[in-house]
C-alpha cells in the first residue's frame, strides 16, 4: 500500500540529508538532489522538476522558487505564499500547514490539499523553508493520487536532500536563568489537571506543558530536566512527546498534536489555556533548598528521601519507584550525597560518584516559597512531606 506523501515526506526530513554528488544543483542558498529519472530546468528565475517520462495527460512537477526576504511568523507566511502561488490561479482549496525543524536546524511549513478549478482537480503541496531572515517556497503539483504515490519516495528523497549553503544549527542545549525565571511570556512550565476517569472513579490527572526558545514544545516534563536540555537525548527517551509551536509571547498554536493546529492563549489572569484546560506557570527557583523527607505516601513498601539545608539527600529508594525514573540507572541504587536546584531540574552528585539531573518543581500552596513545601514535583510525581 502506497504511504501517505507528507507521511513520507516528514520521515525523510527527520534522517540526515542524503550524500551529496560533487555537483550538487541549488538555487540561491538551498541545494537539492535531483531525482533520477527527472529533468531540472531553470523558468521564471526558478527550478523545474519533472519526470521524463509521463503519459500525455499526467502531470507531476516540483517547483523551486528563489528566496525572498522574510522575518515573520512561518504559518501566516505559508497561507499568503499558497494564496499567491495557488488562490490566485482560480483553484479552490485550502491547507493546514504542519510546522516543523529540518535535521540542519531550520524550520519548514507543510501542507497538501486537493484543488479544483473548473471542475478539474488536482494536488498541490507547498513546502516553505525558513532561514537567515528569508523563505524560500517549493511547490508540488500532481494530477491525481495514483500519479503522486507513483513517485512519493521521490519526492520525499528531493525533499530529505535539501540543504542550506553556510546554516548553522541552533545549540542544543538552553542553560538560559532569564528563560526559566520568568514570570511572563508562553516560555516556560506549566501544569494543569484534568478530570480523567480511573479505578478509583472521577481523578485529577496532573499533566504539564513545556513551551522552549525556538517553537519546541513539550507534552510532558522531559525526564531530565531543562538545565542544559540535550534534545537530541531528551527526544530519544521521550520521542512521543516532542512537538512544535508557533505564535507570539502570549499566543499561538500546537503544531502535530491532532490533525490540525491546536490553539494556546495566557488568559488575563495570567493562566494558559489549552484544549480546554486551564494550567498554571510552575516555579523552581535556582539555588532553592529544601528541608524534610518526601515520598509518595500509601505505598505498601515506603520508601523516603530526605534532604537538608546544607545541600545534602538522602534517597532510600524512592527515585527508582518512579515510573520513568525506573530507567534511570544512576537512579536504580539508594544513595546520599549533594544536591542543587536549578532550571526545574533536580541535579544530584551520589557520595558513591554517580551524577543524576532528573526534572522538578514545587507544587503550589501557601508554603511553597518556604524551604519546607508540602508537596514537591519530581518527574511529574507528587511526593509529600513527611
Amino acid at each position: 500500500m502506497a504511504r501517505p506523501l507528507l507521511l513520507v515526506i516528514l520521515v525523510a526530513l527527520a534522517l540526515p540529508a542524503l550524500a551529496r554528488q560533487n555537483t550538487t544543483p541549488s538555487l540561491g542558498d538551498l541545494s537539492y538532489q535531483v531525482p533520477a529519472g527527472w529533468s531540472n530546468s531553470k523558468s521564471d528565475g526558478g527550478v523545474q522538476l519533472a519526470p521524463k517520462k509521463l503519459e500525455n495527460s499526467q502531470l507531476m512537477l516540483i517547483a523551486i522558487a528563489p528566496a525572498e526576504d522574510y522575518k515573520g511568523e512561518l504559518t501566516p507566511r505559508f497561507q499568503s505564499i499558497w494564496k499567491a502561488t495557488i488562490s490566485s490561479q482560480g483553484f479552490a482549496g485550502e491547507a493546514v500547514p504542519t510546522t516543523q525543524t529540518s535535521k540542519e536546524g531550520w524550520s519548514f511549513a507543510i501542507g497538501a490539499s486537493a484543488v479544483a478549478k473548473d471542475g478539474k482537480s488536482i494536488l498541490a503541496t507547498l513546502f516553505v523553508a525558513q532561514y537567515q531572515a528569508k523563505t524560500q517556497a517549493i511547490v508540488i503539483l500532481a494530477d491525481s493520487a495514483s500519479t503522486m504515490n507513483a513517485h512519493s519516495d521521490e519526492i520525499a528523497g528531493f525533499l530529505g536532500s535539501l540543504s542550506v549553503k553556510g546554516y548553522k544549527k541552533p545549540e542544543t542545549k538552553t542553560d538560559a536563568k532569564s528563560v526559566w525565571n520568568a514570570t511572563e511570556g508562553i516560555v516556560g512550565v506549566w501544569w494543569g489537571a484534568r478530570s480523567m476517569v480511573g479505578s478509583n472513579g472521577l481523578e485529577l490527572m496532573n499533566e504539564h506543558l513545556v513551551f522552549l526558545p525556538g517553537g519546541i514544545f513539550a507534552f510532558d516534563l522531559p525526564i531530565r530536566g531543562m538545565d542544559e536540555l540535550d534534545m537530541g537525548l531528551a527526544k530519544k527517551e521521550q520521542s512521543k512527546i516532542w512537538f512544535t509551536y508557533s505564535g507570539n509571547n502570549d499566543k499561538g498554536n500546537v503544531n502535530g498534536i491532532s490533525t490540525h493546529p491546536e490553539p494556546f492563549g495566557i488568559t488575563t489572569k495570567g493562566a494558559l489555556s489549552f484544549l480546554g484546560t486551564q494550567y498554571g506557570r510552575a516555579r523552581c527557583p535556582s539555588g532553592y533548598r529544601l528541608e524534610g523527607t518526601y515520598g509518595v505516601k500509601g505505598l505498601i513498601q515506603q520508601t523516603t528521601i530526605s534532604f537538608s539545608a546544607d545541600g545534602k539527600f538522602n534517597d532510600q529508594g524512592t527515585l527508582a519507584q518512579c515510573d520513568q525514573l525506573s530507567n534511570v540507572k544512576e537512579l536504580a541504587q539508594p544513595g546520599s550525597g549533594t544536591y542543587e536546584i536549578r532550571n526545574f531540574s533536580l541535579i544530584l552528585s551520589y557520595s558513591d560518584g554517580r551524577k543524576a539531573k532528573i526534572s522538578f518543581y514545587l507544587a503550589t500552596g501557601p508554603d511553597a516559597a518556604t524551604s519546607k513545601p508540602s508537596q514537591i514535583v519530581i518527574n511529574r510525581h507528587r511526593l509529600g512531606r513527611f
